[in-house]
């Protein structure tokens, strides 16, 4: 899954038209995962899935179209520090979702 453009925050991007969000991509493997259980099975699924490494490369977007750019005066909303705890924050919530369906090895990068 990926989609050039996309940012942790969902609207990053946005301006460079279509893409496929940070959120809506991990919906997207979480679906591919239910359709993977109903064809090999839950135990061969969540091997496979576990023995896996998921490289995420993500977050760049979201520092030149809201910080360095300052889109929607993000500058005067968050200290650069608050900036990166809310992007944590939100990344977090997202690595939750594929620790959920059985993602165990990360790579994360951005």
């Amino acid at each position: 899954y990926a989609s050039a453009g996309a940012g942790i925050i969902l609207s990053s991007g946005s301006e460079l038209g279509q893409r496929v969000s940070f959120a809506m991509q991990i919906e997207q493997f979480v679906d591919t995962f239910q359709q993977m259980i109903l064809s090999i099975g839950e135990k061969a699924s969540n091997r496979l899935v576990s023995n896996s490494v998921f490289y995420i490369s993500i977050g760049v977007n979201d520092y030149i179209h809201f910080y360095i750019r300052n889109m929607s005066n993000v500058q005067n909303l968050y200290s650069p520090w608050l900036f990166n705890q809310f992007l944590a924050s939100n990344m977090r919530q997202e690595l939750k979702t594929l620790y959920n369906v059985k993602v165990r090895k990360m790579v994360v990068m951005g």
